[in-house]
């Protein structure tokens, strides 16, 4: 990460959803999106994104959609402003701290193996990133099930023919080697995963996952959709994405 040259807001507003990857992204660029909708978010959606400072940025003289006024821009204070959101990105927003979040919340900080699930093996970036987060936060304590190929160095997927290109996903972690289900209930009967993350609840099969609640292995359920009412909004514990449509 690292602050851009010249003052940059990037306009961003509720589409699909109010949360976005491209957000976060901005931040990482050193740049600050204008947020059109900021206001309307649900206060349990984004809960993490420094909404405050970003009003702040917007507000600031010489600032309105999309464009900027150089001649009275305070330029200092949006320099400290994008200094502040740097430094709470790097501590809040990356996906080690993401998932270092779940697991303090589901009361397993340390955990000393956990499984994560996949089956849709399309872009999906909730799931992805989380995936990354647990990956770069556990190393080999975190097995995964199916291989998520395309985030993998030793990847033959094709960027162009991926979601985005690929772009913030692809190739991010080491190789890494497949694991089979034999080798998933190998360790479920004898040296139990702490936790199965579910990576996305609405793409898993069902009776996938219950399979692992007959081991009786704590499951973790993640939902990354866009605008919806959840039917999974009952379990515990879920980590949801958008929650004004509930």
């Amino acid at each position: 990460m690292k602050i851009t040259k010249n003052p940059t807001l990037r306009l961003q507003k509720i589409k699909a959803g109010a949360d976005c990857l491209r957000h976060y992204e901005i931040l990482a660029c050193g740049c600050i999106p204008y947020f059109t909708d900021l206001d309307k978010v649900h206060p349990n959606t984004m809960t993490f994104f420094p909404k405050e400072l970003v009003k702040e940025a917007m507000e600031l003289p010489g600032v309105c959609c999309g464009a900027i006024d150089h001649s009275i821009f305070d330029k200092k204070r949006y320099f400290e402003i994008l200094e502040k959101l740097l430094t709470h990105t790097r501590k809040y927003l990356t996906p080690k701290n993401m998932a270092q979040y779940v697991l303090d919340k589901v009361g397993c900080p340390n955990p000393k193996k956990i499984l994560f699930l996949s089956y849709y093996l399309d872009a999906d970036y909730l799931r992805c990133l989380m995936y990354i987060g647990f990956k770069q936060l556990l190393k080999e304590r975190c097995h995964v099930f199916p291989k998520l190929e395309r985030l993998h160095e030793d990847s033959k997927w094709l960027r162009e023919f991926d979601y985005g290109k690929g772009f913030s996903i692809s190739r991010i972690l080491p190789p890494e080697k497949k694991i089979t289900l034999r080798d998933v209930k190998s360790v479920l009967k004898n040296d139990p995963y702490d936790l199965v993350i579910v990576g996305n609840i609405h793409r898993i099969p069902l009776d996938r996952i219950e399979v692992f609640q007959r081991y009786g292995v704590k499951i973790v359920y993640l939902c990354g959709l866009d605008f919806h009412r959840c039917e999974f909004k009952d379990l515990n514990p879920l980590f949801l994405r958008e929650f004004c449509s509930i």
